[in-house]
């Protein structure tokens, strides 16, 4: 509006402009910026828009908060304006923005230190993109900061864990192997490995088909095994069974696998354990021929011997022994001299003290002339000589 004249007399001029269009158009930006920044305030990470002068245009609410500040006081500031003070977190935050300025390429740091208010410190990923113009140029910068302080710790701790397992497994004894539904092999100790001669690395990802043979008979064997456990969800324990590792000497081993299941109790796998049992084999059938003959030995000796422990309850006897109480060897063995005889026999009295000081001062005793009676009713006069039986320990 204005006043001109008119013909040599003041007149109003009114100029009418049509700005529907401009005011339309000013509330569609107002409502994307408002539908923008909603959207931005619903991600759980900070995300924020800097100019090329490192100053934010724009931020949402998990960014705001991170800072207690409000969206108002963040734009037009720079991060050291707002936020962190520490010169090394600052400095590379600089450096990785202006790569992206300078580029035109994203960037990622994946685990950044910050140190907080409160004395503690905060691990942050840090991913930046550039913004364009019109023309593609280069007019800042969107970045996007994830908080993965509990993640990277529980990834951590997790690796801690299967460290700690690896360790563990590789110093046991005996084989220990993993494989999931298909028969592959997740996971297989030093052990397992050695018994193939492979490298640990090579048997990952391996059904036993695809692993090298000790002896062709031992696959038929753990194909049933496997499918017994995966298919059946039973577990196997076969307490001897004969194996040969590759370039090895046959051997015994006792066997196990178990179901592995997930949270819902479904089968996923199975968990194997494999321990070589030859030498406690081999010993045992040792000790049992050296029983033997100590029993072949025994009972050839006309004299009577035993042995009885601090119970006075006889743990080995032989022929004669056994013979002169009228009892088998098995009958004695768990029971005291007076539990097998009359409580008439004479010198009863005489031999349980006899054990006892043998017990009690450790030493022998020798009873030069005792009578006794058989069981078929004779007194014979008898030699005894009782001895201590000592442990390692003495």
């Amino acid at each position: 509006v204005k006043v001109i004249n008119w013909d040599g007399a003041p007149a109003i001029q009114v100029t009418v402009i049509d700005v529907t269009d401009r005011i339309q158009a000013e509330r569609e930006l107002e409502a994307h910026r408002r539908l923008l920044q909603t959207v931005f305030d619903t991600i759980p990470h900070a995300v924020y828009v800097k100019d090329r002068d490192f100053r934010y245009q724009m931020a949402n609410r998990a960014f705001c908060d991170a800072f207690e500040q409000t969206p108002e006081a963040v734009v037009g500031r720079r991060l050291e304006e707002i936020g962190t003070g520490h010169r090394t977190v600052l400095e590379r935050i600089h450096a990785m923005d202006r790569e992206v300025l300078e580029t035109g390429k994203p960037q990622e740091l994946a685990d950044v230190h910050m140190p907080l208010a409160d004395g503690s410190t905060a691990r942050r990923r840090l991913i930046k993109y550039p913004l364009l113009g019109e023309q593609g140029e280069v007019v800042g910068l969107v970045g996007i900061t994830e908080d993965v302080t509990v993640r990277l710790a529980a990834e951590e701790r997790v690796r801690a864990s299967e460290r700690l397992m690896r360790l563990f497994n590789d110093h046991l004894p005996f084989l220990v192997f993993v494989k999931d539904r298909e028969g592959r092999l997740q996971l297989g100790n030093a052990a397992f490995a050695a018994f193939y001669r492979l490298a640990k690395e090579q048997i990952l990802g391996r059904t036993v088909i695809e692993l090298p043979v000790g002896a062709p008979a031992n696959l038929p064997m753990f194909l049933e095994t496997d499918h017994q456990v995966l298919e059946g969800g039973g577990t196997v324990d076969l307490a001897e069974v004969h194996l040969t590792p590759v370039g090895g000497s046959p051997g015994v081993y006792h066997l196990q696998k178990l179901p592995l299941q997930d949270d819902s109790g479904a089968i996923i796998g199975l968990v194997g354990l494999c321990e070589d049992i030859t030498a406690r084999i081999e010993a045992q059938e040792a000790v049992r021929e050296s029983q033997r003959l100590l029993r072949t030995v025994i009972d050839t000796i006309p004299h009577s011997i035993y042995v009885k422990d601090r119970e006075l309850r006889f743990r080995v006897a032989n022929l004669a022994a056994a013979t002169f109480l009228g009892q088998s060897v098995d009958a004695m063995l768990g029971h005291t001299f007076a539990e097998l005889v009359d409580p008439s026999q004479p010198g009863l009295d005489a031999l349980v003290v006899a054990d006892l000081d043998v017990l009690r001062q450790v030493r022998s005793v020798e009873l030069p002339e005792i009578r006794l009676r058989t069981a078929q009713g004779e007194d014979k006069v008898r030699h005894i000589v009782k001895i201590p039986l000592l442990d390692d320990l003495g």
